[in-house]
């Protein structure tokens, strides 16, 4: 055995063993310069790698943050957008609800407008691409570039709110241009529920008209819809929210091109509410020709007429003229007609039955004499010497006949319209002491005078009663006795509306109850259930006694059988009135009024008729009242 070699190295964890070889202790100097320019080379070659190391973590940590705010921060938001851009919800109009008259004629209906619109959000966003499609939508519907660009101009829309280019396509347009734009998400054909006037001019004082919904109306209201048509005045306006249905939704999925795949789910309309009126359709269309009729045969600037059931103050009929064309407003491409309207000297859009107002002149008359009755400042026996009028101080009151009525009672002076006997109670004359100006006022005032009445029409006046604060606050002067004259026969500074004195006529006619008249009976559900009832309201009740009240009846009824309403004897039924003429302005010019009710036992109707500048009021506004009560009683609904 070899003796142990103390340098072999034991190698058993190898594969073979080496030979150890003897160690050769040679010692060289060392070189301490190189050594240290190594190290620092290796220094640096970490520190690169370090820095290098820590700007990928930082990349990594930004990336994972980015994608930590993509999916969970923000990641209902990008899906919602995701599912926008997949998903279109498309509105379906609901039809706007029918109006009726009291007899269930429809007096406005829907029909169907098919337009043509386009969505801006689906128009391309590069510049030529976008002009292109524009110009072919232009080319194919034969509407002008800037029209076009006007309409899309409108920044109060929504991106995806339809925005209509054309309205009131035939059957065979809507077809060529489906065909036409089948390739184009941004174009649509809908078919919307459209408003139709079947009686026109004859009704709009009533009803009204509607509108495509404003911008304003539009940005108020997030749930609205570019196509919505809304109530713009009468009626439509007013009952617009029980009018207006709920659009129905179609949730249609798109492709990457935006083009429509298939529909998802879709909800039907609701409907709008059926509007039942007071009103007698028959009998509205003959009160307005025959009014339109008077005024135009007078040459006259323009008319009011009303009819009232003085037992609820239902509206029967209500006429204001000139008239207009509600259906003008509703149809596209009646600018011209409708811009005629709105500037047309004669306010053919003015409703005069209940925003004209004017001096009253002798209508009042009854009133008046319901106060002095009420007070004791006279009674049915008092008399009044007529002798075609009197002078206070240099001041000379007259009557409206020469010479005068002779002796007169309060049934007598309102028969005959004595202007002499007014004066005496209103102001004051030898041993009748007068109501005077605040007492006039006052009752008036409960007659509903002064102050709207609260009918269901927009833009309604209130009228004007003058008081002795007023005259000496505006105009600087004092109240004088003249004045109290003159309101006492419906002259000077009073004004009042057609529809405040139907209204009191109403009262006196009925007993002594003063309604707020309206024009709606019952909301009814599309489907013809009745959802609410409006119910007679009343303002003033039993602030005359019975024998007031008959007095000032008789009084009325004896203008039929002598006094100045006598034409209205040939009617088949009996009937009371008073006739007006109210003068106005500085040319001699009245305003002829005429005011019935009938049956005079039982009034079923009282009516009001003004022609403006018409001049006396049983020679012009009194024709049209009777004709209008003879149909009404022989053919009409008062015949049975």
């Amino acid at each position: 055995m070899r003796p142990s070699d103390p340098f072999q190295i034991d190698s058993g964890r190898y594969s073979s063993r080496r030979q150890a070889r003897p160690v050769r202790r040679h010692v060289e100097p060392i070189d301490s310069t190189a050594e240290f320019g190594t190290s620092l080379q290796r220094l640096n070659e970490g520190r690169q790698s370090l820095s290098l190391a820590i700007i990928a973590s930082c990349i990594l940590m930004v990336l994972v943050g980015r994608m930590v705010q993509v999916q969970i921060v923000h990641g209902s938001t990008y899906r919602l957008r995701s599912d926008s851009n997949r998903v279109r919800s498309l509105a379906i109009p609901a039809p706007r609800g029918a109006i009726l008259d009291r007899h269930g004629v429809l007096i406005a209906e829907n029909v169907p407008n098919i337009t043509l619109t386009i969505i801006p959000a689906d128009i391309p966003k590069k510049v030529e691409e976008r002009q292109a499609l524009l110009q072919r939508i232009a080319d194919e519907t034969a509407t002008p570039m800037e029209t076009i660009e006007a309409a899309l101009a409108s920044t109060a829309r929504r991106s995806t709110d339809p925005v209509i280019i054309r309205e009131q396509l035939s059957y065979e347009d809507a077809m060529r241009f489906i065909v036409a734009f089948s390739d184009v998400p941004a174009v649509s054909i809908v078919s919307v529920p459209n408003r139709r006037y079947p009686f026109g001019a004859q009704s709009s004082a009533i009803l009204g008209y509607t509108g495509r919904i404003s911008s304003e109306q539009l940005a108020k209201n997030p749930q609205a819809d570019a196509l919505d048509i809304v109530g713009k005045t009468g009626l439509e306006i007013v009952y617009n929210e029980q009018l207006t249905g709920q659009d129905g939704i179609t949730e249609v999925e798109r492709d990457v091109n935006n083009r429509e795949q298939r529909i998802l789910s879709q909800r039907d309309p609701v409907p709008g509410k059926t509007v039942v009126t007071s009103i007698d359709i028959e009998l509205q269309r003959r009160l307005s020709d025959r009014l339109q009729d008077e005024v135009n045969s007078l040459k006259a600037p323009g008319g009011a007429a009303v009819a009232l059931d003085p037992s609820t103050g239902e509206i029967l009929a209500l006429a204001s003229a000139p008239r207009y064309d509600n259906n003008v407003f509703v149809t596209a491409g009646n600018n011209d007609a409708i811009r005629t309207y709105i500037q047309d000297t004669a306010k053919p859009l003015l409703n005069r039955v209940i925003s004209g107002q004017y001096p009253s002149g002798s209508i009042v008359k009854p009133l008046i004499s319901s106060a002095a009755l009420a007070e004791r400042v006279i009674t049915s026996s008092t008399t009044v010497l007529s002798v075609g009028g009197f002078k206070v101080g240099n001041d000379f009151f007259p009557d409206w006949k020469a010479g005068g009525h002779g002796v007169t009672n309060v049934m007598k002076a309102i028969a005959e319209s004595v202007n002499t006997f007014y004066y005496a109670i209103g102001g004051g004359y030898e041993s009748i002491t007068g109501l005077g100006v605040d007492r006039i006022v006052s009752y008036l005032q409960k007659f509903g005078w002064g102050s709207t009445t609260g009918i269901d029409l927009p833009a309604e006046a209130d009228g004007f009663l003058p008081t002795k604060e007023w005259r000496t606050t505006k105009r600087a002067s004092p109240w004088k006795l003249g004045d109290t004259y003159h309101l006492a026969i419906g002259q000077g500074d009073l004004e009042v509306t057609p529809l405040q004195i139907v209204a009191a006529i109403g009262s006196i006619a009925n007993g002594g109850t003063l309604y707020v008249p309206h024009l709606v009976k019952e909301i009814r559900t599309s489907d013809g259930v009745v959802s609410a009832r409006i119910e007679p309201v009343v303002r003033t009740e039993k602030f005359l006694s019975d024998t007031v009240l008959q007095t000032v009846q008789a009084g009325m009824r004896q203008g039929v059988l002598s006094g100045s309403s006598r034409s209205m004897q040939s009617l088949p039924v009996s009937s009371a009135g008073k006739t007006g003429t109210a003068q106005f302005g500085n040319q001699g010019k009245t305003h002829a009024w005429y005011a019935a009710y009938a049956p005079y036992e039982q009034p079923k109707i009282v009516i009001v008729v003004l022609v403006e500048a018409g001049g006396e009021g049983n020679a012009a506004a009194l024709p049209v009242a009777k004709d209008v009560l003879q149909w009404y009683f022989t053919e009409g609904a008062g015949k049975s």
